[in-house]
Protein backbone atom coordinates (compact mmCIF):
# COMPACT_ATOMS: atom_id res chain seq x y z
CA UNK A 1 0.00 0.00 0.00
CA UNK A 2 1.45 3.52 -0.54
CA UNK A 3 2.64 4.52 2.59
CA UNK A 4 1.49 8.56 1.26
CA UNK A 5 -2.38 7.18 1.74
CA UNK A 6 -1.68 5.26 4.98
CA UNK A 7 -3.79 6.85 7.81
CA UNK A 8 -1.71 6.71 11.50
CA UNK A 9 -2.68 7.26 14.81
CA UNK A 10 -1.79 9.96 15.88
CA UNK A 11 0.49 10.13 19.10
CA UNK A 12 1.90 13.57 20.60
CA UNK A 13 5.49 12.22 19.99
CA UNK A 14 4.97 10.64 16.36
CA UNK A 15 3.20 14.00 15.33
CA UNK A 16 6.09 15.77 16.58
CA UNK A 17 8.32 13.50 14.43
CA UNK A 18 6.23 13.87 11.43
CA UNK A 19 6.15 18.19 11.65
CA UNK A 20 9.43 18.38 12.49
CA UNK A 21 11.81 20.58 10.62
CA UNK A 22 15.30 20.16 12.30
CA UNK A 23 17.91 19.29 9.87
CA UNK A 24 18.78 16.06 12.19
CA UNK A 25 15.99 14.35 13.46
CA UNK A 26 15.66 10.79 15.37
CA UNK A 27 12.94 8.87 16.29
CA UNK A 28 13.54 6.32 18.64
CA UNK A 29 10.14 4.03 18.58
CA UNK A 30 8.57 0.96 19.48
CA UNK A 31 7.83 -2.05 16.60
CA UNK A 32 4.65 -1.46 14.34
CA UNK A 33 4.51 2.40 16.10
CA UNK A 34 4.60 3.61 12.46
CA UNK A 35 8.30 5.58 13.13
CA UNK A 36 9.23 3.68 9.61
CA UNK A 37 5.72 5.04 7.66
CA UNK A 38 5.94 8.01 9.00
CA UNK A 39 9.86 8.57 8.24
CA UNK A 40 8.94 7.73 4.46
CA UNK A 41 6.42 10.37 4.01
CA UNK A 42 8.38 12.94 5.59
CA UNK A 43 11.28 12.06 3.27
CA UNK A 44 9.29 11.90 0.08
CA UNK A 45 7.83 15.90 1.33
CA UNK A 46 11.32 17.05 1.67
CA UNK A 47 12.84 15.53 -1.79
CA UNK A 48 9.68 16.44 -3.74
CA UNK A 49 8.19 20.23 -1.84
CA UNK A 50 11.60 21.34 -0.02
CA UNK A 51 13.42 23.79 -2.45
CA UNK A 52 17.49 23.16 -2.49
CA UNK A 53 19.53 26.36 -2.22
CA UNK A 54 21.77 25.10 -5.28
CA UNK A 55 20.42 24.88 -9.28
CA UNK A 56 22.03 20.87 -9.52
CA UNK A 57 19.94 17.89 -9.83
CA UNK A 58 19.47 16.71 -6.08
CA UNK A 59 19.79 13.44 -4.68
CA UNK A 60 18.89 11.54 -1.42
CA UNK A 61 19.21 8.02 -0.33
CA UNK A 62 17.05 5.80 1.54
CA UNK A 63 18.73 3.44 3.49
CA UNK A 64 19.27 0.45 5.51
CA UNK A 65 21.93 -2.01 6.75
CA UNK A 66 22.06 -3.92 3.61
CA UNK A 67 20.94 -3.48 -0.24
CA UNK A 68 18.45 -6.68 0.47
CA UNK A 69 17.12 -4.76 3.59
CA UNK A 70 16.71 -1.33 1.72
CA UNK A 71 15.11 -3.28 -1.04
CA UNK A 72 12.58 -4.86 1.15
CA UNK A 73 12.16 -1.68 3.37
CA UNK A 74 11.80 1.39 0.50
CA UNK A 75 12.04 -0.18 -2.74
CA UNK A 76 8.20 -1.12 -3.59
CA UNK A 77 6.77 1.92 -1.22
CA UNK A 78 9.16 4.52 -2.55
CA UNK A 79 7.55 3.72 -6.59
CA UNK A 80 3.77 3.72 -4.97
CA UNK A 81 4.87 6.71 -3.26
CA UNK A 82 6.25 8.59 -6.83
CA UNK A 83 4.09 6.48 -9.41
CA UNK A 84 2.43 10.32 -10.30
CA UNK A 85 5.57 11.82 -10.40
CA UNK A 86 7.88 9.98 -12.36
CA UNK A 87 10.45 11.94 -14.79
CA UNK A 88 11.72 8.56 -16.09
CA UNK A 89 10.76 4.98 -15.94
CA UNK A 90 12.90 3.70 -12.30
CA UNK A 91 15.78 1.84 -12.81
CA UNK A 92 15.61 -1.29 -11.03
CA UNK A 93 18.92 -2.50 -11.06
CA UNK A 94 20.38 0.82 -9.50
CA UNK A 95 17.59 1.00 -7.64
CA UNK A 96 16.53 4.91 -7.62
CA UNK A 97 13.50 6.91 -9.42
CA UNK A 98 13.98 10.44 -10.99
CA UNK A 99 10.79 12.75 -10.04
CA UNK A 100 9.53 16.26 -10.90
CA UNK A 101 10.19 18.19 -7.96
CA UNK A 102 10.59 21.76 -6.72
CA UNK A 103 14.15 22.13 -7.94
CA UNK A 104 16.31 24.29 -10.00
CA UNK A 105 16.30 21.40 -12.39
CA UNK A 106 13.04 20.67 -11.80
CA UNK A 107 13.70 16.51 -10.92
CA UNK A 108 15.22 15.55 -7.93
CA UNK A 109 16.64 11.80 -7.55
CA UNK A 110 16.43 9.54 -4.91
CA UNK A 111 18.48 6.31 -4.32
CA UNK A 112 17.74 3.59 -1.95
CA UNK A 113 21.10 2.38 -0.99
CA UNK A 114 22.50 -0.23 1.53
CA UNK A 115 25.26 0.38 4.16
CA UNK A 116 26.97 -3.12 4.43
CA UNK A 117 28.77 -1.25 1.62
CA UNK A 118 29.52 2.37 2.42
CA UNK A 119 31.33 2.92 -0.93
CA UNK A 120 28.59 3.03 -2.30
CA UNK A 121 27.12 6.10 -0.82
CA UNK A 122 30.28 8.09 -0.99
CA UNK A 123 31.82 10.61 -3.68
CA UNK A 124 29.22 12.89 -5.31
CA UNK A 125 27.47 15.18 -2.97
CA UNK A 126 23.70 14.29 -1.29
CA UNK A 127 21.14 16.15 -0.29
CA UNK A 128 19.34 14.27 1.90
CA UNK A 129 19.10 11.03 3.82
CA UNK A 130 16.73 8.50 5.08
CA UNK A 131 18.06 5.64 7.62
CA UNK A 132 16.25 2.89 9.11
CA UNK A 133 17.24 0.31 11.44
CA UNK A 134 20.05 2.87 13.08
CA UNK A 135 21.60 0.18 15.60
CA UNK A 136 21.90 -1.87 13.13
CA UNK A 137 24.38 -0.27 11.22
CA UNK A 138 28.08 -0.99 10.37
CA UNK A 139 30.16 1.07 13.25
CA UNK A 140 31.09 4.48 12.01
CA UNK A 141 28.47 4.74 9.69
CA UNK A 142 27.70 8.03 10.13
CA UNK A 143 31.20 10.10 11.15
CA UNK A 144 33.05 8.45 8.72
CA UNK A 145 30.82 8.09 5.60
CA UNK A 146 27.40 9.69 5.80
CA UNK A 147 27.88 13.11 7.93
CA UNK A 148 30.42 13.98 5.38
CA UNK A 149 28.48 13.49 2.18
CA UNK A 150 25.63 16.32 3.74
CA UNK A 151 28.45 18.95 3.96
CA UNK A 152 28.73 20.33 0.34
CA UNK A 153 25.27 21.20 0.13
CA UNK A 154 23.87 21.33 3.55
CA UNK A 155 22.19 18.41 3.87
CA UNK A 156 19.65 16.74 6.36
CA UNK A 157 19.11 13.28 7.80
CA UNK A 158 15.72 11.81 9.31
CA UNK A 159 16.79 8.14 11.20
CA UNK A 160 14.85 6.08 12.87
CA UNK A 161 15.02 2.48 14.71
CA UNK A 162 14.46 0.50 17.42
CA UNK A 163 17.01 0.41 20.01
CA UNK A 164 19.64 -2.17 20.55
CA UNK A 165 20.94 -1.33 23.96
CA UNK A 166 23.06 1.78 24.79
CA UNK A 167 24.14 1.80 20.65
CA UNK A 168 24.02 4.47 17.98
CA UNK A 169 20.50 5.80 18.35
CA UNK A 170 21.42 6.54 22.44
CA UNK A 171 24.33 8.30 21.47
CA UNK A 172 22.49 10.09 18.62
CA UNK A 173 19.91 10.97 22.09
CA UNK A 174 22.07 12.75 23.55
CA UNK A 175 23.10 15.44 20.86
CA UNK A 176 20.14 17.61 20.64
CA UNK A 177 21.75 19.11 24.24
CA UNK A 178 24.67 20.14 21.98
CA UNK A 179 23.62 21.05 18.59
CA UNK A 180 20.70 23.07 17.79
CA UNK A 181 20.70 21.09 14.82
CA UNK A 182 19.47 18.01 16.18
CA UNK A 183 16.01 16.57 17.67
CA UNK A 184 15.27 13.63 19.15
CA UNK A 185 11.80 12.16 19.97
CA UNK A 186 10.39 8.62 21.14
CA UNK A 187 7.82 6.76 22.07
CA UNK A 188 6.21 3.33 22.61
CA UNK A 189 4.02 0.83 20.63
CA UNK A 190 1.07 0.87 23.39
CA UNK A 191 0.75 4.41 22.12
CA UNK A 192 -0.66 3.75 18.66
CA UNK A 193 -1.19 -0.34 19.09
CA UNK A 194 -4.42 -2.38 19.78
CA UNK A 195 -3.71 -3.17 23.44
CA UNK A 196 -4.63 -7.11 22.75
CA UNK A 197 -1.53 -7.20 20.37
CA UNK A 198 0.88 -5.83 22.93
CA UNK A 199 -0.55 -8.30 25.38
CA UNK A 200 0.19 -10.98 22.78
CA UNK A 201 3.66 -9.77 22.32
CA UNK A 202 4.40 -9.74 26.43
CA UNK A 203 3.33 -13.95 25.94
CA UNK A 204 5.77 -14.41 23.56
CA UNK A 205 8.95 -12.44 24.22
CA UNK A 206 11.46 -11.85 27.35
CA UNK A 207 10.65 -8.94 29.63
CA UNK A 208 14.19 -6.90 28.68
CA UNK A 209 13.30 -7.33 24.58
CA UNK A 210 9.91 -6.37 25.30
CA UNK A 211 10.78 -3.08 26.87
CA UNK A 212 13.85 -2.53 24.30
CA UNK A 213 11.07 -3.67 21.24
CA UNK A 214 8.08 -2.34 22.23
CA UNK A 215 8.68 0.91 24.73
CA UNK A 216 12.05 2.01 22.64
CA UNK A 217 13.82 1.42 26.00
CA UNK A 218 17.70 1.71 26.30
CA UNK A 219 18.43 -1.53 28.03
CA UNK A 220 22.14 -2.39 29.12
CA UNK A 221 23.55 -5.37 28.25
CA UNK A 222 24.14 -7.59 31.32
CA UNK A 223 27.35 -9.39 30.02
CA UNK A 224 25.41 -12.67 29.35
CA UNK A 225 24.17 -13.41 25.86
CA UNK A 226 21.22 -15.69 27.15
CA UNK A 227 20.65 -13.77 30.50
CA UNK A 228 16.95 -15.02 30.85
CA UNK A 229 18.31 -18.95 31.33
CA UNK A 230 18.14 -19.82 34.71
CA UNK A 231 19.61 -23.28 35.66
CA UNK A 232 17.48 -23.28 38.65
CA UNK A 233 14.11 -22.82 37.18
CA UNK A 234 14.91 -24.11 33.23
CA UNK A 235 16.98 -27.57 34.01
CA UNK A 236 15.10 -31.00 34.51
CA UNK A 237 15.63 -34.26 33.45
CA UNK A 238 14.31 -34.88 30.04
CA UNK A 239 10.47 -37.56 29.63
CA UNK A 240 11.30 -40.33 28.17
CA UNK A 241 8.68 -39.66 25.69
CA UNK A 242 10.68 -36.57 24.48
CA UNK A 243 14.28 -38.35 24.75
CA UNK A 244 13.13 -41.17 22.57
CA UNK A 245 10.97 -39.09 20.16
CA UNK A 246 11.28 -36.95 16.88
CA UNK A 247 14.47 -34.03 17.56
CA UNK A 248 16.15 -31.22 15.24
CA UNK A 249 18.91 -30.04 15.32
CA UNK A 250 21.02 -26.63 15.04
CA UNK A 251 24.09 -26.71 13.36
CA UNK A 252 27.34 -24.28 13.16
CA UNK A 253 30.10 -24.48 10.71
CA UNK A 254 33.08 -23.83 12.78
CA UNK A 255 35.46 -27.10 11.61
CA UNK A 256 37.04 -26.69 15.63
CA UNK A 257 34.78 -27.66 17.16
CA UNK A 258 31.84 -28.37 14.59
CA UNK A 259 29.19 -28.24 16.69
CA UNK A 260 25.22 -29.32 17.13
CA UNK A 261 22.56 -28.86 19.24
CA UNK A 262 19.81 -31.66 19.17
CA UNK A 263 16.97 -30.11 20.35
CA UNK A 264 12.69 -30.90 20.18
CA UNK A 265 9.55 -28.97 20.21
CA UNK A 266 6.75 -30.23 21.98
CA UNK A 267 3.74 -28.56 22.29
CA UNK A 268 4.80 -25.15 23.53
CA UNK A 269 8.27 -26.37 25.06
CA UNK A 270 11.66 -26.40 23.41
CA UNK A 271 13.44 -29.37 25.18
CA UNK A 272 17.59 -28.80 24.37
CA UNK A 273 18.56 -32.64 24.83
CA UNK A 274 22.46 -32.84 23.51
CA UNK A 275 24.88 -30.84 22.53
CA UNK A 276 27.93 -32.36 19.97
CA UNK A 277 31.00 -30.97 19.25
CA UNK A 278 33.69 -32.52 16.87
CA UNK A 279 36.95 -30.85 16.93
CA UNK A 280 38.42 -31.00 13.32
CA UNK A 281 35.29 -31.47 11.99
CA UNK A 282 33.47 -31.24 8.65
CA UNK A 283 29.68 -30.89 7.84
CA UNK A 284 30.04 -34.49 6.26
CA UNK A 285 30.80 -36.23 9.79
CA UNK A 286 28.79 -33.78 11.79
CA UNK A 287 25.76 -35.67 9.56
CA UNK A 288 26.94 -38.80 10.74
CA UNK A 289 27.57 -38.53 14.21
CA UNK A 290 24.03 -37.08 14.35
CA UNK A 291 22.71 -40.06 12.48
CA UNK A 292 24.54 -42.53 14.40
CA UNK A 293 23.10 -40.73 17.63
CA UNK A 294 19.33 -40.51 16.98
CA UNK A 295 18.80 -42.15 13.30
CA UNK A 296 16.18 -41.31 11.33
CA UNK A 297 14.55 -39.47 14.43
CA UNK A 298 16.10 -36.44 13.39
CA UNK A 299 15.11 -35.27 9.97
CA UNK A 300 15.74 -31.76 10.66
CA UNK A 301 18.47 -29.12 10.82
CA UNK A 302 18.91 -25.38 10.93
CA UNK A 303 22.22 -24.53 9.69
CA UNK A 304 23.99 -21.27 9.57
CA UNK A 305 22.92 -19.35 6.38
CA UNK A 306 26.15 -18.63 4.89
CA UNK A 307 26.54 -22.73 4.16
CA UNK A 308 24.31 -21.86 0.94
CA UNK A 309 27.45 -20.70 -0.62
CA UNK A 310 30.16 -22.04 1.53
CA UNK A 311 32.01 -25.28 -0.17
CA UNK A 312 33.16 -27.80 2.03
CA UNK A 313 34.26 -29.76 -0.97
CA UNK A 314 36.42 -29.73 -3.67
CA UNK A 315 33.51 -30.80 -6.16
CA UNK A 316 32.01 -28.18 -7.49
CA UNK A 317 28.09 -27.34 -6.44
CA UNK A 318 29.03 -28.98 -2.97
CA UNK A 319 28.41 -26.89 -0.20
CA UNK A 320 27.55 -27.66 3.16
CA UNK A 321 23.56 -27.13 2.88
CA UNK A 322 23.61 -29.32 0.04
CA UNK A 323 25.67 -31.96 2.27
CA UNK A 324 23.09 -31.87 4.77
CA UNK A 325 20.33 -32.13 2.25
CA UNK A 326 22.78 -35.42 0.91
CA UNK A 327 22.73 -37.17 4.15
CA UNK A 328 18.20 -37.06 4.57
CA UNK A 329 17.88 -34.13 6.26
CA UNK A 330 15.53 -30.99 6.07
CA UNK A 331 17.34 -27.85 5.52
CA UNK A 332 15.91 -24.37 6.62
CA UNK A 333 17.22 -21.50 6.69
CA UNK A 334 16.92 -17.57 6.18
CA UNK A 335 19.02 -16.03 3.55
CA UNK A 336 20.85 -13.93 6.38
CA UNK A 337 21.37 -13.87 9.84
CA UNK A 338 20.13 -11.36 12.53
CA UNK A 339 22.60 -11.83 15.31
CA UNK A 340 20.51 -9.51 17.73
CA UNK A 341 16.89 -11.44 16.53
CA UNK A 342 18.57 -15.01 17.04
CA UNK A 343 19.20 -13.93 20.59
CA UNK A 344 15.99 -12.40 21.38
CA UNK A 345 14.24 -15.28 20.02
CA UNK A 346 16.21 -17.04 22.11
CA UNK A 347 15.88 -15.29 25.86
CA UNK A 348 12.02 -15.12 24.73
CA UNK A 349 12.12 -18.94 24.87
CA UNK A 350 13.33 -19.02 28.59
CA UNK A 351 11.10 -16.29 29.58
CA UNK A 352 8.29 -14.03 28.54
CA UNK A 353 7.32 -10.58 29.53
CA UNK A 354 4.33 -12.21 31.14
CA UNK A 355 6.46 -14.89 33.57
CA UNK A 356 6.02 -17.65 31.33
CA UNK A 357 9.01 -20.23 30.84
CA UNK A 358 9.36 -22.33 27.51
CA UNK A 359 12.19 -23.67 27.48
CA UNK A 360 13.56 -27.01 28.80
CA UNK A 361 17.55 -27.36 29.18
CA UNK A 362 18.44 -31.28 30.14
CA UNK A 363 19.83 -31.97 33.19
CA UNK A 364 22.22 -34.20 32.15
CA UNK A 365 23.94 -32.41 29.52
CA UNK A 366 26.19 -30.00 31.10
CA UNK A 367 27.87 -28.68 27.78
CA UNK A 368 24.32 -27.06 27.11
CA UNK A 369 24.12 -25.35 30.07
CA UNK A 370 28.02 -24.00 30.58
CA UNK A 371 27.09 -23.13 26.73
CA UNK A 372 24.30 -20.54 27.91
CA UNK A 373 25.58 -19.41 30.87
CA UNK A 374 29.15 -18.54 30.19
CA UNK A 375 28.77 -16.97 26.82
CA UNK A 376 28.65 -13.16 26.66
CA UNK A 377 28.98 -9.78 25.34
CA UNK A 378 32.25 -8.10 24.02
CA UNK A 379 32.63 -5.18 26.57
CA UNK A 380 30.57 -2.52 26.73
CA UNK A 381 28.75 -3.94 22.96
CA UNK A 382 26.34 -5.56 22.51
CA UNK A 383 28.33 -8.11 20.17
CA UNK A 384 28.73 -11.60 21.70
CA UNK A 385 32.34 -12.63 21.98
CA UNK A 386 33.81 -15.14 19.48
CA UNK A 387 35.01 -17.79 22.10
CA UNK A 388 34.20 -21.37 22.71
CA UNK A 389 30.84 -20.87 23.97
CA UNK A 390 29.58 -19.15 21.01
CA UNK A 391 29.85 -21.59 18.57
CA UNK A 392 27.20 -24.19 20.06
CA UNK A 393 24.96 -21.04 21.12
CA UNK A 394 24.97 -20.32 17.30
CA UNK A 395 23.62 -23.52 16.24
CA UNK A 396 20.91 -22.93 18.88
CA UNK A 397 20.34 -19.11 17.40
CA UNK A 398 19.72 -20.24 14.33
CA UNK A 399 17.22 -22.61 14.90
CA UNK A 400 15.19 -20.35 17.26
CA UNK A 401 15.14 -17.55 15.10
CA UNK A 402 13.42 -19.52 12.46
CA UNK A 403 11.03 -21.62 14.41
CA UNK A 404 10.31 -18.77 17.10
CA UNK A 405 11.50 -15.73 15.67
CA UNK A 406 9.80 -13.02 16.97
CA UNK A 407 10.24 -10.80 14.23
CA UNK A 408 8.91 -11.72 10.34
CA UNK A 409 11.84 -12.01 8.16
CA UNK A 410 12.09 -14.44 5.43
CA UNK A 411 13.29 -17.93 5.16
CA UNK A 412 13.35 -20.95 3.22
CA UNK A 413 13.55 -24.59 3.32
CA UNK A 414 15.60 -27.54 1.10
Amino acid sequence: MNPLLVDLIDNEAGAAFSADTHRFVVASAGRRSGKTIRGKKKTYKRAVFNRPRHIWTPRYAMCAPTRGQAKAIFWQDLKDMTKDIHAAKPVETELFVTVHANTGSGVAEIHVVGLDEPARIEGPPWDGFEIDEVDDMPAGFWDEHLRPCLSDRSGWAILHGVPNGYGIIYDFSLLPAKDPDWRFLSWKSSEVMDPKEIASAMRTMDPKTFRQEYEASFEASSGRVFYAFDRKLDCHEIPDAVMNGPVMAGMDFNVDPMTSIIFADVGDITYILDVIEIPGSNTAEMCGEIRARYGQRCTDVYPDPSGRARKTSSHVGVTDHTIIKAAGFTVHTRLTVSIRDGINAVNSRFCTADGKRHCVVNSKCGRAIELLERHKYKKDSSVPLDDEFGHGCSAFRYAMDIRHSLIERPSWSQ
